[in-house]
């Protein structure tokens, strides 16, 4: 039972729960680790507040009429979704604003813009092939029309949208 006097100063109460055990900034501690790694990861995933075309010094525009591979499919929540085959999701964007992707065995075309590292895809006109299981077509031109920006280096291409990131590599 709690003693009324507890619930009247704070700092008894804290000294009364602390006693014999750091617990509690060991959580606090954990929890603001946490908080920093994520808004790293969000800076990462975002580029930073870089200017035209690409993100960041090191970064490039996007490069156009290069197919791109996805190679990792990764969710806010939850572990990466294993990609079985990069060839069957892939992006190409083009010189004039048009982009063509493969979604496992459906293909889709439509139109993207960019202003600064902000980008955004679709709609996206789809054929509607019923794909082997399992298969992450779906889920992939979902992301794709969610896509709210883009980073690019010389060999990788990571879209950021609301759910994740989709991460590609320039096909050889």
């Amino acid at each position: 039972m709690t003693n009324v006097s507890e619930h009247r100063d704070p700092g008894r109460l804290r000294a009364s729960r602390g006693s014999g055990s750091t617990d509690g900034s060991a959580r606090a501690g954990r929890g603001k680790l946490a908080l920093l790694s994520l808004v790293v990861w969000a800076l990462a995933a975002l580029g930073g507040c870089g200017g035209g075309g690409g993100t960041a010094a090191n970064e490039f525009p996007l490069r156009t009429d290069v197919e791109w591979q996805l190679e990792s499919f990764q969710p806010n929540a939850g572990p990466s979704i294993p990609v079985p085959d990069p060839t069957f999701y892939t992006v190409r964007f083009g010189a004039d604003g048009t982009v063509e992707a493969r979604a496992d065995c459906n293909h889709c075309g439509g139109g993207y813009r960019i202003t600064g590292a902000r980008m955004t895809i679709g709609p996206l006109a789809c054929t509607l092939a019923v794909c082997p299981l399992p298969s992450l077509g779906d889920q992939f031109t979902a992301a794709l029309t969610r896509v709210s920006s883009y980073v690019q280096t010389q060999s990788e291409l990571v879209l950021a949208y609301d759910g994740g990131t989709l991460s590609f590599r320039a096909a050889q």
